[in-house]
């Protein structure tokens, strides 16, 4: 089974010293690929018919070069739209965007229909779009994260409802070498029952790909709290069902890998570790001491009280705390109680 990490969150995107920092760190772990796939970055979304700029480019053939040296693939997440007055117009525009992200040498691309407005022929358009790829790129791994990427009835209200077996239309008609997204019962599931997984995988004629919205933090009410603490229940009967796992982190690139340090151990158990010491020994583990002990303190007030319950003379004394230790997480820490890690109403399935 593949683990692996999509950089698919809303907010500033990580910087690439973060990046290539977060793969060494993530091959180290165990980890088998990473996803660039960032909702800041205008040319895989509005702008998703215009290839990036030559620099931007160059670091992501950078980011490729420094997956695969630390034993990573590298994809990348590219958004169209699945509705067009011109249907061929934009499969051509999308074949040709294509070609120019496979030669930035990636070894998988996700085509990524989440978080827009469904519609009666989504399915079929988007069996196309996907098809038609698979065609022209054969040796490319392919993914695909559906417009109703769980059974959550979130996305019914803030998207539309979803057309009649949208799911089933895409379990028999995209080409079965192409791996789909889902996140579960919910947005963000905290658990993956086994007969939620297998109904699903009977769906869609395949086993699903879990993208684990555990830790992300974005979105105007989740990006108060910092997600710190080992994964939820995440056992070896879950990852028996599905294909692969990749996880969406936290805004904040360091702190993300105390609870991304915990998944590899929890996959291999039939029950899942206690999650307030799995958090504790990889604070012991990947941190100096004394800001291990400070955030193992903090962890109540961050994870659960969140940023909205501190009274500011609280925040003020843990910024200066926390601003005492010469370390990058607890930069983040400081960023994040400054409030400089908001993200706002354009993450709609928060």
């Amino acid at each position: 089974m593949w683990l692996g990490v999509i950089e698919g969150f809303y907010g500033r995107p990580y910087d690439w010293s973060e990046r290539s920092e977060l793969v060494e760190f993530l091959g180290r772990e165990g980890y088998d690929h990473y996803f660039y796939a960032p909702k800041a970055d205008a040319y895989l979304r509005s702008q998703w018919r215009e290839e990036h700029p030559p620099e931007q480019r160059a670091r992501l053939r950078e980011l490729g070069a420094w997956c695969h040296a630390n034993g990573l693939s590298v994809g990348v997440g590219l958004s169209p739209p699945s509705a067009s007055d011109d249907g061929a117009l934009t499969q051509d525009a999308l074949l040709h965007r294509v070609e120019q992200l496979v030669s930035l040498s990636i070894d998988c691309l996700a085509l990524l229909f989440d978080d827009v407005r469904g519609h009666e022929a989504l399915g079929e358009q988007q069996s196309l779009m996907v098809n038609g790829v698979r065609r022209r790129f054969p040796e490319l791994r392919l993914f695909m994260c559906p417009t109703y990427y769980s059974s959550s009835p979130v996305l019914d209200r803030v998207f539309g409802g979803r057309p009649p077996g949208y799911l089933a239309q895409l379990g028999r008609e995209l080409d079965p070498s192409v791996e789909v997204f889902w996140t579960g019962p919910n947005v963000c599931s905290t658990e993956y029952p086994e007969a939620h997984l297998e109904e699903v995988a009977q769906t869609l004629g395949r086993k699903p790909w879990l993208w684990d919205n555990y830790p992300v933090n974005d979105g105007p009410r989740m990006c108060r709290f910092l997600h710190l603490r080992g994964f939820p229940p995440r056992p070896r009967s879950v990852a028996e069902r599905i294909s692969g796992i990749s996880v969406n982190p936290m805004n904040q690139a360091w702190l993300s890998r105390l609870p991304l340090a915990t998944l590899p151990r929890t996959l291999r158990c039939d029950v899942a570790p206690d999650r307030e010491r799995a958090f504790a020994d990889e604070c012991a583990r990947l941190l100096p001491a004394k800001l291990g002990e400070a955030l193992q303190a903090d962890v109540a007030r961050f994870c659960d009280a969140g940023l909205d319950k501190l009274p500011a003379s609280e925040v003020e004394e843990a910024i200066a705390r926390y601003a005492e230790f010469d370390h990058p997480a607890a930069s983040e820490v400081v960023a994040w109680l400054r409030g400089e890690t908001r993200v706002g109403e354009e993450c709609l399935t928060s």
